[in-house]
């Protein structure tokens, strides 16, 4: 099934249906197939995105020690999981297509020691940290990468692969780490929470204390803020 397309490209998928349907469901072995027989306009470009993936950047997360469900690939091993994510543009459509990585770190220690509930799989959004690829590399700007009919897969994946091993790497490396994170910009709670793991009590005390003026037209959090001077006597 199509979920979009663009402009005059409706007619076609549509027409198309029994075997645009058919496609969508390529393995990235049909991709390989495809590629080698020199029929790549039978597959669909989101399945090439996974094909990219496939040939570059997971084979470097999974010596990492990175596990991965559906486009999320998670680290555990250092204080902070580590998460990567493969985010295909909401605009794809069946000839074209782009993605771009996301990346966070979770602390679920952190998380139980505010009074919050930890999630064991968590999803790149759900992290207290996060940033997008193109914010590490030197010009600051969104990146995505394109597929189409003509790229060159090999090229593309050893692109993406280096991507990660020059930028995001370090970044997930730093940020999985108490002190990393405790002068990052993530929410203050949890930063104090860091701050309060490496011992650091009138680090924590700080943060709070700091955060508290700017909570006040936030009652709830500033609630938040309060149970945690009140939890850890912070006083």
């Amino acid at each position: 099934m199509v979920d979009r397309c663009e402009q005059g490209a409706c007619r076609t998928i549509r027409c198309e249906n029994q075997e645009v349907t058919r496609l969508s469901r390529c393995t990235t072995q049909d991709v390989a197939k495809h590629e080698r027989h020199g029929n790549l306009r039978n597959v669909t470009a989101t399945k090439r995105i996974g094909e990219v993936i496939t040939r570059g950047l997971a084979p470097h997360l999974r010596a990492e020690g990175y596990r991965k469900k559906g486009r999320t690939f998670r680290a555990k091993g250092l204080p902070g999981m580590r998460v990567v994510n493969v985010q295909a543009s909401q605009w794809n459509w069946a000839k074209q297509a782009r993605f771009t990585l996301n990346l966070g770190v979770y602390f679920g220690e952190l998380v139980a020691m505010v009074d919050e509930v930890p999630k064991p799989e968590p999803l790149e959004y759900d992290c207290m940290v996060r940033s997008r690829i193109g914010s590490l590399m030197p010009s600051g700007l969104d990146h995505w990468w394109q597929i189409d009919e003509s790229a060159n897969l090999e090229a593309l994946a050893a692109d993406v692969a280096t991507a990660y091993e020059t930028y995001a790497r370090s970044w997930l490396a730093r940020m999985a780490t108490l002190e990393g994170f405790v002068a990052s910009h993530a929410p203050t709670r949890y930063r104090a929470a860091a701050a309060m793991c490496l011992g650091e009590g009138d680090r924590a005390r700080t943060l709070l204390s700091r955060a508290m003026p700017r909570a006040e037209v936030d009652p709830e959090l500033r609630a938040r803020l309060q149970k945690c001077v009140d939890r850890w006597g912070l006083r």
